[in-house]
C-alpha cells in the first residue's frame, strides 16, 4: 500500500514534526491516519523502528553538524531540506534539537544491512514476506527483527516481541526458529501461531509439525495440529483448540465466540479494540455465541446488548454493560 498523492503532499510537508510527535506519542488523529499510511511501505517501518530504538535509551554521541544531520534526516525521508530561516515553536526547536543528537547513532545503524527490524504501529494486522517466502502477519503493537540473509548458519531464525501468525516456507535444510519472550519454537515449514501476553504464553500448530519449549529448558516437546502448546508462570500444558477458529480470528478484528463468558468477551474485545467491559459478574452466567468478520465495535456491542439483554453504555474506553 502506497500514500495517495494528496496524504504524500501532507505528510512530506509535515514529516519531521510528525516523526517527532510519533516518537514522543503525541499525534493527533489526523497525524496518525497519516503517519499509519506512511509507515505501510518497509523501507520507512525500519526507518521508525530504529529511529525509535536510539529515541528510547540514552546514548552519547560526538560533535556534529546540526545542518549536515538536518540534511541527512530529510535525505532519508525524500523531502527538501528546510532552509534555518523557517519559523517554529519552542517545542519543535527543542523536538528538533533532540532528534538531531541521534542521528548520527541512526544514521549508523542504518548502513547496517545484516540486521532488519519492524514494527507493528497500527490497529490491524501487518503482513510482512520474508526473502526465503515466509509470511508473517504481525499483530498490532508487535514487532520482531532478523539477520539477513536470512538463511545463516544452516538455520534462519526471528526475534518477536508480541505476537504473530507464520506461514513458515518449507527448507529442511535451514530450520526456522522463533525466539519469543518466554518460548523457544522450531520448525522446518509449517503454520502456526505464538502469543506472548503479560499472563500467558502460547504456541498454536494449525498444519505441519512443531516443537516448542521454555527458554529455560533443555528440550523439545512436539505438538500437532490442532494443539497449543500453554505457558503460564511456569506451568506448561498441551491443549486442544479449533484451527478453524483460529484461522477466522487472525485479521484481529474478526470475533468468533463459543458458549464465552463475560469475562472471557471481555479479554477478546480488550484484545481488539482496547477497551474495557465493566458488567456485574452475575452475567457470566449467560453465554455468548456469535461469529463476526471484520467486526466494528459499534455491531460487536449491538450483538452484545442483543444476546446478553444488557444496556451498553460508554464513557471514554470504558463500556458498562447494565442488565435490563
Amino acid at each position: 500500500m502506497t500514500l495517495s498523492s494528496e496524504s504524500k503532499n501532507r505528510m512530506n510537508k509535515n514529516i519531521d514534526q510528525i516523526l517527532v510527535k510519533a516518537l514522543e506519542n503525541v499525534l493527533s488523529e489526523e497525524e496518525k491516519i497519516l503517519f499509519n499510511e506512511w509507515m505501510q511501505e518497509e523501507d520507512h517501518q525500519k526507518e521508525f523502528f530504529l529511529l525509535k530504538e536510539q529515541w528510547e535509551k540514552p546514548t552519547s554521541t560526538p560533535s556534529f553538524s546540526v545542518e549536515e544531520g538536518l540534511q541527512l534526516l530529510h535525505q532519508k525521508i525524500e523531502i527538501p531540506v528546510k532552509t534555518k530561516t523557517r519559523s517554529i515553536s519552542n517545542f519543535w526547536k527543542f523536538s528538533v534539537a533532540a532528534m538531531l543528537l541521534i542521528i548520527p547513532c541512526a544514521s549508523y545503524l542504518f548502513s547496517q544491512k545484516d540486521v532488519q527490524e519492524i514494527i507493528n504501529t497500527t490497529d490491524s494486522n501487518m503482513i510482512v514476506t520474508l526473502e526465503d517466502g515466509t509470511e508473517v502477519h504481525l499483530y498490532p503493537n508487535a514487532s520482531f527483527a532478523y539477520e539477513s540473509p536470512l538463511s545463516h548458519q544452516n538455520k534462519r531464525s526471528v526475534q518477536l516481541q508480541g505476537s504473530a501468525f507464520f506461514k513458515v516456507k518449507s527448507d529442511v535444510d535451514h530450520p526456522f526458529y522463533v525466539f519469543s519472550d518466554q518460548l523457544e519454537t522450531k520448525v522446518t515449514g509449517t503454520t502456526f501461531e505464538v502469543v506472548e501476553e503479560e499472563e500467558v504464553s502460547k504456541v498454536s500448530l494449525i498444519e505441519g509439525k512443531v516443537k516448542v519449549k521454555k527458554k529455560s529448558d533443555d528440550n523439545y516437546i512436539k505438538i500437532r495440529p490442532n494443539e497449543s502448546f500453554v505457558m503460564e508462570g511456569t506451568n506448561t500444558q498441551i491443549m486442544r483448540f479449533s484451527s478453524e477458529k483460529l484461522l477466522f480470528e487472525k485479521d484481529h478484528k474478526s470475533l468468533w465466540f463459543q458458549e464465552a463468558s463475560i469475562d472471557e468477551v471481555a479479554k477478546r474485545l480488550y484484545e481488539a479494540y482496547r477497551i474495557k467491559l465493566v458488567y456485574e459478574h452475575s452475567l457470566n452466567e449467560v453465554k455468548l455465541n456469535a461469529k463476526i468478520k471484520n467486526a466494528s465495535l459499534q455491531k460487536v456491542m449491538r450483538i452484545i446488548e442483543f444476546s446478553l439483554d444488557v444496556t451498553v453504555k460508554q464513557e471514554g474506553n470504558l463500556y458498562y454493560l447494565i442488565e435490563n
